[in-house]
């Protein structure tokens, strides 16, 4: 099978920019454990449709709100692909996203 992406970490330092950046009350001891959080994304099963992103830090969005995330990856993949990030894996293959 062509392997068409490959996901790896983004480095400390830059990780720990951005957290900063987005939570102006956070330290640099939370960032790095937060840093420490982030984790590859892998398929849940051998049969999965796509890959689960798990967020390094603990979030609570109400109805209609949005947030940056910083999650710590990122993404190298072929120019005429893209990636789409769904609430649930069954919502992208159901509607097809």
């Amino acid at each position: 099978m062509e392997r068409i992406a490959r996901f790896e970490k983004v480095s400390k330092e830059r990780f720990i920019q951005d957290h900063k950046e987005l939570f102006k009350d956070a330290g640099d001891a939370e960032a790095q454990e937060a840093y420490s959080r982030v984790s590859i994304p892998e398929r849940a099963t051998k049969g999965s449709a796509g890959y689960d992103l798990i967020t390094p830090v603990d979030v609570c969005l109400r109805p209609g709100e949005g947030l940056r995330i910083p999650t710590g990856i990122r993404v190298r993949m072929r120019a005429d692909y893209c990636m789409l990030i769904v609430p649930r894996s069954g919502l992208g293959s159901r509607f097809r996203f």
